[in-house]
């Protein structure tokens, strides 16, 4: 399945849904290790959109604070 966003392309493994128990939801995860998932309380799956080099800067110089 490949999903477009805002001209992001992201190739996803395998099928999901919100019927995903635990173990298949872990199994989905690690067929898709490169793509940020998440799934809330209520199953709900979301595909977090990879960060540029500048959301990248941006945490870094967040971070950088954190730590200070």
């Amino acid at each position: 399945m490949k999903l477009s966003i805002e001209n992001i392309n992201i190739e996803i493994n395998g099928n999901f849904s919100t019927d995903m128990s635990d173990e298949e939801f872990f199994h989905f995860c690690t067929e898709n290790r490169d793509v940020r998932i998440e799934r809330d309380h209520n199953k709900q799956i979301y595909i977090k959109a990879p960060i540029n080099a500048e959301g990248g800067k941006q945490n870094g110089i967040i971070m950088g604070e954190l730590y200070n």
